[in-house]
């Protein structure tokens, strides 16, 4: 019985840093179904696809699917020691305006070494909405002075 509950809260606290590391949903997980963040290293095919680390991210709507797909990168410090990182997604009802905020986080697997090498990261962001897609869109680059944040009206 003892191992069944170590296992039980094993599994928890393992889901729960997996969530944590995918951003918070908070203030509109009503209105949205699901986020998917991937990020590319520099020598991937999705780094190439993406805007450079000091140019705005680049937002697209797509109407059948529900989804909002943002392709961006920044600079994130080590290369060894951090990565991209979804921070948050939120979506205001009254303005109907979807805010994500990406920056930098730490990779699990860096120990207590790290290279003084400033590496970019790319990453794509698929935000899928419930019932519509919002009429505002604002990507927040946080973390690295010279990333570029962006506001886009979606057209009706």
């Amino acid at each position: 019985m003892k191992r069944r509950s170590l296992l039980t809260v094993t599994a928890v606290t393992l889901s729960g840093g997996c969530l944590a590391s995918l951003g918070d949903v908070s203030g509109g997980s009503q209105y949205i179904v699901n986020r998917e963040f991937t990020e590319y290293q520099p020598e991937s095919d999705g780094f190439e696809r993406a805007p450079g680390p000091t140019d705005k991210p680049t937002v697209s709507f797509e109407s059948e699917s529900k989804q909002v797909v943002v392709r961006g990168a920044l600079f994130v410090g080590s290369s060894q020691c951090h990565r991209a990182d979804l921070k948050d997604v939120s979506y205001d009802a009254t303005s109907k305006t979807l805010t994500v905020r990406v920056g930098s986080g730490d990779t699990s697997n860096s120990g207590n070494s790290c290279t003084a090498d400033e590496s970019a990261d790319a990453y794509r962001l698929v935000v899928t909405m419930k019932e519509r897609l919002p009429e505002t869109f604002r990507v927040e680059q946080i973390d690295d002075p010279s990333a570029k944040s962006t506001t886009v009206e979606r057209a009706r």
